[in-house]
């Protein structure tokens, strides 16, 4: 899957793994984390829900006392339980608020239960005010009622303390628990005491009175183990000789309270009793407010580093994968772009050696062509591999300069050498027009007659190298030639010139410095008609009238060409490279590519109907003397071709026969004819 693939994902297909696993990791730190911090704000609220129950369990013991007093008939507190009530209720719904932001579903099941256990309580105590109101509930009932429910949200921060993320933490919400448990008892004694004092009480407040104290040095034992005070904090709450405005201390009230001798009970009055337990739950309330002052601060930093580390462990971890990422992708785009600069250059070097090899088929003509050079811009691999490619492009221009020089003077070579058999040529064909001027002897002007065909033909040759090394042959015409005369220097050219049988349509005079040249096409033309087709068959050679201008057809009977053979024939008229001239046998086509593309002229090639070969050479107007070739209208206007027709027929030197004297157009040119072979000045 990865073979296909790009650089820059094979990088990061190789990094992946640790990215992932560095995913991982952060991903668990910071979900620990996370975690963490919502565990420190679970426990900040639940300070939060013990910070609100010091004052609701106060708030429910005064309602109890309330409560107690309008059962016994006491008026003022009649008037003053409506507003004890609503101080209550004010402080359950604040209780309702904070639980409803504690997540309960992420506490154990039993403090979850004890928080809905407490939360139901909030329904008896509705209850209960109902019978109390409407007279069906006695004082013992409401007393064990209230106590049940003062019992719940006393017991609620034991229970729910554990919970707590910090040790500490917990040992406060703890401890609160056991403070309110004492503070909740001291109220209690307080009333007890003033029932003794006012001789109300009943048989069991003095036992009552023992088991409360037993019980606060309990709950204030606990207290202290659970915050970790000291051995004799508890004590100190309690001292004996503690003396508060009242001068009595708790321990000696108490003993007061419990003596039989009517002296000392005289000696404690009701207010002094109650000024003495008041200074205590004073002293206790401090320690409860410092308590849950503690709690809340605690939880409240717990809460806050909690949330910062987790944000920080977060933006680490997203920091950190981001930084993987970004030195990934510039590491990989480091890498991918001198590979996509050496791609395009070696792009560019696939474009432009087509444009070399082009130029070097010129000869002597050095390649103008500049190959793109790639900046090394360090001592990696890449910049190495950029170094050798730069290396390789200028050995690529110094072998095509030292070709294309090499080329260039075996071209030229060849150019000296063809031009000095054109010139060596050309007086043996004077010569031999002289000799045959002179000579009246049948047997010798044939003889002489053969010798000039045979020098003509090694004349075209020479020419023909010429042409492939696109060097003008240098023959021209001074006057315009017919076509049929162009044709006939064509035909004289080859060697079995007697089996050319012509049939012109149109004869137009060809452009004088043109005609020498369309003659060496059209003899390469006629030459691979007649070498290719049986000895006694003719080629016929037609002209005829096209929307572009002239057509020239040569069609032989020989065995043709297959489709093969003809796209490989028209791929070496239409364009070819020097390599392929040299390592050819036969150069006919090569000429006539190279003469076609001076003229402007388009060959085609076709099979016959039966056999053999059709060749069909498009002439333009430009190679006509101007106006005696017109384009014919696109739709065939008899107009135009008439002026065609005309132009043919009055153009000087016309020999063209019609399709009705076929006769006339199969005379045998005779190779020393002023019109087969013109006079060149």
């Amino acid at each position: 899957m990865l073979r296909s693939a790009g650089i820059r994902s094979k990088i990061l297909a190789v990094l992946v793994l640790p990215l992932v696993l560095l995913a991982l990791t952060a991903g668990i730190l910071g979900t620990q984390q996370v975690l963490r911090a919502r565990e420190a704000q679970q426990a900040e609220r639940l300070t939060e829900v013990g910070g609100i129950l010091q004052q609701l369990a106060l708030d429910l013991a005064v309602e109890r006392s309330t409560t107690k007093a309008v059962l016994q008939g006491d008026a003022a507190a009649v008037q003053a339980l409506p507003g004890v009530r609503a101080t209550v209720d004010g402080g359950m719904a604040q209780v309702d608020e904070a639980v409803g932001r504690v997540e309960l579903e992420r506490l154990p099941v039993r403090v979850s239960q004890a928080v809905d256990a407490t939360l139901a309580t909030q329904e008896t105590l509705r209850t209960l005010r109902t019978g109390v109101d409407d007279g069906s509930v006695l004082l013992g009932r409401a007393s064990a009622v209230f106590d049940e429910v003062v019992d719940a949200h006393l017991q609620l921060p034991a229970r729910v303390g554990p919970t707590v993320g910090d040790q500490q933490t917990a040992d406060l919400v703890v401890g609160q628990g056991h403070l309110l448990r004492a503070r909740d008892l001291y109220l209690d004694e307080r009333e007890i005491g003033l029932r003794l004092l006012a001789g109300t009480a009943t048989g069991t407040d003095i036992s009552d009175l023992k088991a409360m104290e037993s019980a606060q040095s309990e709950a204030l034992e606990l207290w202290a183990f659970a915050v970790g005070a000291p051995d004799d904090a508890a004590q100190e709450l309690d001292a004996p000789g503690d003396r508060r405005g009242s001068g009595w201390s708790v321990t000696a009230a108490r003993s007061t309270l419990g003596s039989p001798t009517a002296t000392s009970q005289t000696a404690l009055t009701p207010e002094a009793w109650q000024s003495t337990v008041d200074a205590r739950l004073a002293s206790l309330q401090e320690v409860i407010d410092d308590n849950v002052r503690q709690a809340s601060d605690r939880a409240s930093a717990a809460a806050v580093t909690s949330t910062t580390l987790a944000a920080l462990v977060v933006a680490v971890a997203v920091l950190g994968l981001g930084v993987a990422v970004t030195t990934s992708l510039v590491l990989s785009r480091r890498i991918v772009r001198p590979l996509r600069q050496l791609t395009a250059a070696a792009t560019s070097v696939r474009e432009q050696l087509p444009r070399m090899v082009e130029q070097m088929r010129s000869p002597g003509q050095l390649p103008d062509v500049e190959l793109p050079r790639i900046a090394v811009d360090g001592d990696d691999e890449v910049g190495r591999l950029a170094a050798a490619f730069n290396a390789v492009n200028d050995t690529v221009v110094e072998v095509a300069e030292e070709q294309a020089a090499l080329r260039g003077s075996i071209a030229e070579t060849f150019v000296n050498v063809a031009r000095r058999n054109q010139v060596l040529l050309s007086r043996q064909l004077s010569f031999i027009d002289h000799l045959e001027q002179r000579e009246e002897n049948p047997d010798t002007l044939e003889n002489l007659f053969r010798l000039d065909h045979l020098a003509t033909r090694m004349r075209r040759n020479a020419e023909s190298l010429l042409v492939l090394a696109n060097i003008d042959a240098g023959r021209r015409l001074r006057q315009p030639l017919a076509l049929s005369d162009v044709i006939r220097t064509a035909a004289s050219e080859i060697e079995q010139y007697e089996r050319v049988n012509l049939a012109l349509q149109v004869d137009p005079p060809t452009m004088g410095h043109l005609s020498l040249q369309l003659a060496h096409l059209l003899a390469e033309l006629l030459e691979n008609g007649t070498n290719f087709s049986e000895p006694h068959t003719p080629v016929l050679v037609t002209t005829s009238r096209t929307a572009a201008g002239v057509r020239i057809t040569v069609t032989d009977e020989g065995l043709g060409l297959t489709d093969d053979e003809i796209d490989t024939a028209r791929a070496k008229i239409s364009d070819f490279a020097a390599g392929d001239v040299v390592t050819s046998q036969r150069l006919g086509y090569f000429v006539v590519g190279r003469l076609a593309r001076r003229l402007g002229v388009t060959v085609g090639l076709r099979r016959g109907a039966a056999k053999g070969l059709v060749v069909t050479v498009d002439l333009p107007p430009s190679l006509f003397v101007p106006g005696t070739v017109t384009v014919a209208a696109p739709s065939g206007d008899p107009a135009s071709v008439a002026a065609a027709d005309v132009a043919g027929a009055a153009a000087p030197g016309q020999h063209a026969a019609g399709p009705a004297d076929p006769g006339a157009s199969r005379a045998p040119v005779a190779p020393g004819a002023p019109s087969a072979r013109p006079q060149v000045p």
